[in-house]
């Protein structure tokens, strides 16, 4: 399962959602506010979590993991989306994780092209026979 690079891009990408768990989003006067605070942020850090999570199980079905892919990129750049509408908003001192998502798009975009291009060689190589 590991042996593709889009499955290291894929648990990469798990790992930094993982760690989304753990650590504050921001420091605001009343103290730290982290992404499991809010209701919304923790809901959408589960769901890209478990679609991040299911296309790096779904190795062997490339057409569901690229989909997943996509579902996944969509809904992280909603959640960035809703960071930075948070940051221009609220008057907080941001930490380094509120681009983890961002960072997580960019990996998922990159392991869906080269899940990709593995379904295209696969489909190559049963037309030769």
């Amino acid at each position: 399962m590991l042996q593709r690079i889009q499955s290291i891009y894929l648990l990469f990408t798990c790992g930094l959602l993982a760690s989304l768990f753990f650590i504050p989003v921001c420091e605001t006067g009343g103290g730290a506010a982290a992404y499991r605070d809010n209701a919304g942020w923790l809901a959408l850090l589960i769901l890209s979590m478990a679609s991040a999570l299911g296309a790096l199980l779904l190795y062997r079905r490339r057409i569901w993991q690229i989909r997943l892919c996509i579902l996944n990129c969509v809904v992280l750049i909603g959640f960035q989306g809703w960071i930075a509408y948070y940051f221009f908003t609220a008057e907080a001192a941001f930490s380094v994780t509120a681009v983890f998502p961002l960072i997580a798009v960019i990996l998922t975009c990159r392991a869906a092209r080269r899940i990709a291009r593995d379904e295209a060689m696969v489909r190559n190589a049963g037309r030769i026979r």
